[in-house]
């Protein structure tokens, strides 16, 4: 007997829901739309759209920014034109380009690598915004500006790209002959009723008076959020309504009798499994994410941005779809705990709790988990490269034999031992059942390094940290480096005194002053710009690099440049004076600390990509 939704009851369930899991993270406004075939069972508005203003949200009207939602109307506008013949998903990109993407392995890239998050991309954000509309280029002109590092051969796992599913919204601009945001708007908007939605910069006037304000939690309230101008706008520019958003679920589950919707084939093949990493974790379908809750697979997509969050849910095998959305950024894991729950309450399934895909074996278990992972969604050749591992690194410590402390940018969770390689959240209860699932890690047969997996986390996973990039050894160093420049001035700084006092003790005359005094000059300056770069780095490297970088903030980055021609010119008054006048080893000691933690420091921003401007894009 096939089980149908009440719309009474599910409305009990969200009034009884929401409230509770916006109150728990703090979260001033939402809205949220649920579909079973072609119904609309609840359309819904809780909090505040305008908190100065106390206007509520009306689900009805208001329009959120969803962020990378967006990317479901590139990947059907894609498979469109695939279905018309305008585009072949296996052919390569560069066919449909007017400026190329460099042929770094011999397998192309195609549509198909687009669609499913497989092309081997780097990932970078500095630079793709702006703060004006006056200052976005031509959606063409931005990508031209700045191709990422291919770092991976095409389908070797997937890596979360957005320059990726920008690139696509390009390419249905070169063959339909539109700007996206009109193709969208006349293909997609139209034909789906979607009145209220938008990828146009700036908004149109009549719907940005019903654009919600956006918000970041801080310790004495709310802060209201300005506008992102995207650059690359297809990946994530795109503003819509609950209602709206319904309208583009029921046309994807139901289909569409309009000519120009995909027919019921193209919609299967788009809504069907393509690629997973492992067997045991979600996978990606064409353009949409893969899930598990309750037993039932889901597939949709989510929607991060400053101030902004967002996910869409459909359930094929049930012809349901929820979407829900917060005019905040700070909401924790409430999109998937909610699913979670009216999965549990409307479709109680087979009790699997951690979103594991298959039951089989793992393939070359891990049998030390322990360490450091990095994600495979990185940046490579910026200065960017640094924040990643900051921001999105794990560490794992063993508790006990059976259990393990999984730190996930600086939020602990606690894993039990499932079976050989699979650890499970110890907690029934934690957030990490419905955010991350499950946790696998295997060996990799090639390499003999460690990879990380999480059953719900389908669009990327984690290596082993490279050895040489590791934060404990880059701390460690650091504070050694600083910690002999500090030693080899102090000798220099004493003497320099004395002499600047005219004491005796000063630098007198003799064969070998002139490397003496340079070197008593150069080990204390070398000092200053070591710590003058590293104390100024955090003011530097910030969110605003999204809108790209200062002259000041590029110079910022000549520093390094700096303090390596100091080094320079101390190795060359060393050896000159230690020639001259080895039977004096303070200043042969002062100079030789100074060089070695001046090396160390160079080596260390070598490595993150921090010497000279050549690690900031240039967008």
């Amino acid at each position: 007997m096939t089980r149908h939704l009440e719309p009474a009851k599910v409305k009990s369930f969200v009034d009884k829901t929401l409230p509770r899991l916006m109150e728990a993270n703090e979260i001033p406004g939402a809205t949220l739309a649920i579909t079973e075939g072609c119904r609309e069972i609840v359309v819904a508005g809780h909090g505040f759209a305008d908190i100065e203003q106390s206007v509520e949200v009306d689900s009805r009207k208001h329009l959120f920014r969803i962020a990378s939602i967006s990317k479901l109307f590139v990947w059907t506008s894609v498979m469109q034109l695939a279905e018309q013949g305008q585009l072949e998903l296996d052919a390569d990109i560069n066919e449909y380009l007017d400026f190329s993407i460099p042929d770094t392995f011999n397998k192309p890239i195609t549509l198909w690598h687009l669609l499913t998050h497989t092309p081997g991309f780097e990932d970078t954000n500095i630079g793709g915004s702006a703060r004006t509309v006056e200052a976005l280029p031509t959606l063409g002109e931005a990508l031209k500006a700045f191709v990422p590092l291919r770092v991976a051969p095409p389908e070797k796992y997937t890596a979360y790209s957005n320059y990726g599913a920008a690139l696509a919204g390009y390419i249905v601009e070169r063959v339909s002959g539109q700007r996206f945001y009109e193709y969208v708007e006349e293909n997609i908007f139209g034909p789906a009723g979607m009145n209220h939605s938008t990828f146009r910069q700036p908004v149109p006037d009549h719907l940005i008076v019903d654009m919600v304000k956006g918000y970041s939690r801080e310790q004495d309230g709310y802060r209201e959020g300005g506008f992102e101008f995207m650059k690359r706008y297809p990946d994530g520019a795109a503003l819509s309504t609950a209602v709206d958003m319904a309208r583009f679920s029921r046309a994807h589950l139901m289909g569409m009798s309009d000519s120009v919707w995909p027919g019921p084939d193209t919609l299967e093949t788009m809504h069907s499994h393509q690629f997973s990493n492992i067997p045991q974790t979600a996978g990606v379908a064409l353009g949409f994410i893969e899930g598990l809750y309750s037993g039932y697979r889901t597939i949709g997509h989510g929607g991060d941005i400053d101030y902004f969050s967002s996910k869409l849910y459909l359930v094929p095998s049930k012809n349901i779809s929820v979407f829900i959305a917060f005019n905040s950024d700070s909401t924790g894991a409430a999109k998937a705990v909610f699913m979670q729950r009216f999965m549990d309450e409307f479709f109680p399934g087979s009790g699997e709790r951690w979103g594991l895909q298959s039951g089989e074996r793992v393939d070359d278990p891990a049998d030390e988990v322990e360490g450091s992972y990095v994600s495979t969604r990185r940046n490579h050749s910026t200065i960017e490269k640094l924040v990643w591992p900051l921001m999105t690194g794990i560490t794992i410590d063993s508790i006990d034999d059976r259990r393990i402390s999984v730190d996930v940018a600086g939020e602990e969770y606690i894993y039990r031992r499932h079976q050989d390689g699979i650890y499970v959240p110890d907690d029934a209860s934690s957030t990490a059942n419905e955010e991350l699932g499950a946790l696998i890690v295997t060996v990799d047969a090639a390499s003999g390094g460690r990879n990380l997996y999480f059953s719900r986390l389908a669009t990327f996973h984690f290596e082993e940290t490279p050895s040489r990039e590791g934060l404990t050894l880059h701390i460690v160093l650091l504070l050694g480096a600083l910690s002999l420049l500090i030693i080899g001035s102090f000798y220099p700084v004493i003497r320099l005194i004395k002499s600047f006092g005219g004491t005796r003790a000063g630098i007198a005359k003799h064969e070998g002053y002139v490397s003496e005094r340079l070197l008593m000059y150069l080990v204390p300056l070398g000092a200053i710009v070591a710590f003058a770069f590293v104390f100024g780095l955090p003011q530097v490297l910030t969110q605003e690099l999204i809108y790209g970088a200062s002259i000041t903030q590029r110079m910022f980055f000549y520093l390094p440049v700096l303090l390596i021609a100091i080094l320079t010119a101390i190795l060359i008054a060393l050896f000159f004076y230690a020639r001259i006048r080895s039977n004096y080893p303070l200043v042969i000691f002062s100079a030789t600390f100074g060089a070695l933690g001046i090396s160390i420091l160079s080596w260390q921003l070598y490595i993150w990509n921090m010497i000279g401007s050549g690690g900031i894009p240039e967008i």
